[in-house]
């Protein structure tokens, strides 16, 4: 069972208390809190800032060029909602997962060169698939857990000479899917996106960092969640029972599935709440933390487990 987040609760978790992180979770914190974002040469009126969300035929970037080989032949499109152009080489969209009651999130990387990551495939409308052509070359493909690669195939057929790539203790389940390249550590040395590997979850996650004007975002898969609190008695209870929320935090199935050195998977996370300039933890279920939440966020996952 999977509960579905009210749509009226904001997608994103700031530092000022919000729901999308949880309720009371600066109470949670207290006067433990580091302060973290406090980097010199990023000013905290940049840091804190909302993304602006833009429709998805509505992006002033350069066009690229680009026009795949497009097979679309099977494009099945789920209900998303529009592109959000979180900085000038990061997008995200969120989008439903039919009867799963969850929602997922693709994000998507320009690198140094102008080609793009895709982190975690949605099918997304023409018009959005038009926009992310407009703005760079789909050229790297990321299969991140074995529970997001509905759509890798997909994409692999619209975008034939994408480089497919997942983490080394997925190959198994992701080549059963599409034809995978190579891992994580085959993804190659890039000044604006890099892939690492997270210690303590079977080799099967790992992290994509991003560095933008103005800051660092961190993007995870599985092995963070960050639901927001149910409005409704009997969903919060069926949250809290199978553990799934509310607020960040690794969550019981995650354990179950993949941590298998809880201590060096919470030093990993920790270590990713400290990167000087963290602006952003953009996680697939699915709230995304912004300013000094998204340390704090990183810290309540790590203590999670």
């Amino acid at each position: 069972m999977f509960i579905l987040a009210p749509r009226n609760v904001s997608r994103m978790a700031r530092d000022d208390g919000s729901r999308g992180v949880s309720a009371g979770l600066n109470a949670t914190i207290g006067p433990r809190q580091r302060d973290i974002d406090a980097e010199p040469d990023v000013p905290r009126s940049r840091r804190d800032a909302s993304p602006s969300k833009i429709a998805s035929v509505d992006v002033r970037t350069p066009s690229s060029g680009f026009r795949p080989k497009r097979d679309v032949s099977d494009w099945q499109i789920l209900p998303h909602h529009p592109i959000e152009r979180l900085s000038e080489n990061l997008w995200r969209v969120e989008g439903d997962l039919g009867s799963y009651g969850l929602r997922r999130v693709m994000t998507v990387a320009r690198m140094s060169d102008g080609r793009l990551v895709v982190h975690g495939a949605i099918a997304l409308d023409e018009a959005s698939m038009d926009a992310i052509e407009e703005w760079g070359t789909p050229s790297y493909l990321l299969v991140p857990h074995s529970r997001h690669r509905a759509d890798a195939g997909r994409f692999q057929r619209r975008y034939p000479e994408i480089t497919v790539l997942a983490p080394r203790g997925g190959l198994d389940e992701a080549r059963a899917t599409v034809t995978v390249d190579g891992t994580y550590e085959d993804f190659p040395e890039d000044e604006a996106v890099q892939l690492r590997m997270l210690r303590g979850c079977r080799g099967r996650e790992g992290a994509m960092v991003v560095r933008s004007r103005d800051g660092v975002s961190v993007v995870l898969n599985e092995i963070v969640f960050n639901l927001p609190r149910p409005e409704g008695f009997l969903e919060r209870s069926a949250m809290r029972l199978l553990g799934l929320g509310p607020g960040p935090r690794v969550t019981k199935a995650v354990k179950a599935d993949i941590v298998d050195d809880p201590e060096a998977l919470r030093a990993d996370l920790e270590h990713l709440a400290t990167l000087p300039g963290l602006v952003r933890l953009v996680v697939s279920h699915h709230v995304m933390a912004l300013g000094s939440a998204a340390p704090l966020c990183l810290q309540l996952a790590a203590r999670s487990l």
